[in-house]
């Protein structure tokens, strides 16, 4: 379980004070990590994240909490609180979670998460899910998701507020009486105390409804534009559980450009139960595949479920064998023989099998990975892009930190993962709150 709250449109000194109220009750849903975005009311392209682990105090004790919530200057506020359900408790896996072309929050848990993690890239299946929500819309992304979830994101393009949930997560809604703020919270009181405590007057207070999008323009300025609501389809139910495993051979990852095209649809190869039979497949030698996730079949065998880039519509299954070590390395990359396929439908679809004999473990590693390896606070090592998204930013004051800094004393990570600028590792104010690692 995690929150959500925000404030958006003309915020005032008053509603500012009131989204910090609603940080601290909404910690009651979730003390692991707290976020907040902020988008500047008088500057297009100007957002800002702050992000910390624990309950928003050990935020509030940062300066980055008030550089990124300035006095008046916002016309969007949300915020996040955490409560761990997948991936380790860090800044790097707090909300939100930033892309090209959005920053979201998720309240939630998805039960499909490989479906939306290309290449095994994100820890947490939120960070997964707002990646789909960037390349490809927050249609096709509901249509896929399964589980629970409510959403919170800043459209940058656009320039919009959007919200949406199902029917697994509660979201509520109030304008202000003088219908220049929208308050939202994961808990109806949330929005009440907070707005009442700080002299703000409400309307009434709604729950979002569900499977639905409710999207609000907020140009420069802080004025609401006029909301636009409609329905969100949701993929039918397949008569058997799909798995896909990864987006379609050509979709981007998040660290290169977007495109809004449309995921392409299963349907168009095959109604899972799996596919139809391909003879050119059959027999096929010397198959890159990625080992997905661990299943069952019906009669209780375990299979490693697997994913072929050249076949992203197909249903492949290594069962387990003593001839291979793929099953015991999910996220591995090997290289394999398909040796049949088993009918599993009248219409002919099904699954193919990969020969147990002569599998070969070609990486361990995510793709993308740069070459170069930098030191993390706890003894390990990442390529530049994943050390940047970990510690790119001073937990203090925000400013940016490059991993070529440690060599020359100018950055320092400290035990509990954060990274601080020399200025900061260095402050009075910084250094009793701090234990700095020696790399």
């Amino acid at each position: 379980m995690c929150g959500l709250v925000g404030i958006v449109g003309n915020i005032d000194g008053k509603a500012e004070k009131a989204f910090k109220h609603m940080l601290i009750l909404d910690s009651l849903r979730g003390e692991d990590s707290t976020g907040v975005l902020s988008v500047a009311k008088h500057q297009d392209g100007q957002e800002m994240v702050a992000k910390q682990v624990g309950d928003p105090f050990m935020l509030f004790d940062h300066k980055s909490y008030d550089k990124t919530v300035s006095h008046r200057s916002s016309r969007v506020l949300l915020g996040h609180n955490r409560y761990a359900t997948t991936g380790g408790v860090n800044r790097q896996n707090a909300h939100p979670f930033e892309f090209p072309s959005v920053i979201g929050m998720h309240n939630g848990t998805l039960t499909n998460k490989h479906y939306f993690d290309r290449d095994n890239k994100f820890n947490v299946d939120s960070e997964a899910l707002y990646n789909c929500i960037d390349l490809f819309g927050i249609d096709e992304a509901v249509k896929h998701a399964k589980g629970a979830w409510a959403l919170t994101w800043w459209d940058k393009d656009a320039r919009t507020i959007n919200y949406c949930r199902n029917k697994e997560r509660p979201l509520f809604y109030a304008l202000d009486t003088k219908e220049e703020m929208l308050f939202h919270a994961s808990e109806r009181w949330m929005i009440t105390i907070a707005a009442s405590r700080n002299g703000i007057d409400l309307g009434e207070v709604h729950e979002l409804a569900e499977d639905v999008l409710f999207s609000i323009p907020i140009p420069v300025g802080g004025k609401l534009g006029k909301p636009v609501v409609r329905a969100l389809e949701r993929a039918p139910e397949p008569v058997a559980k799909v798995h896909t495993g990864n987006f379609p051979k050509g979709a981007k990852n998040h660290s290169g450009s977007t495109s809004r095209t449309s995921l392409i649809p299963v349907a168009t190869e095959a109604a899972y139960g799996g596919s139809k039979m391909d003879m050119s497949f059959i027999s096929a030698h010397n198959v890159t595949m990625e080992a997905v996730d661990m299943m069952k079949d019906k009669h209780g065998a375990e299979y490693m479920l697997c994913f072929c880039p050249e076949k992203p519509f197909y249903e492949i299954r290594l069962y387990r064998s003593i001839h291979s070590q793929v099953y015991d390395h999910p996220g591995c990359e090997f290289v394999g023989s398909i040796s049949s396929f088993t009918s599993v439908s009248s219409q002919g679809a099904g699954y193919y099998k990969v020969s147990p004999h002569g599998t070969h473990i070609q990486t361990f590693q995510v793709k993308g990975v740069a070459k170069e390896e930098y030191p993390t606070h706890d003894g390990k090592y990442l390529g530049r892009a994943e050390w940047k998204q970990m510690y790119g930013d001073c937990a203090f004051c925000n400013d940016n930190l490059e991993p070529e800094d440690l060599a020359t004393g100018s950055c320092f990570l400290t035990s509990m993962g954060d990274g601080l600028c020399d200025q900061c590792a260095e402050s009075a104010e910084v250094k009793p709150y701090v234990q700095l690692v020696n790399i």
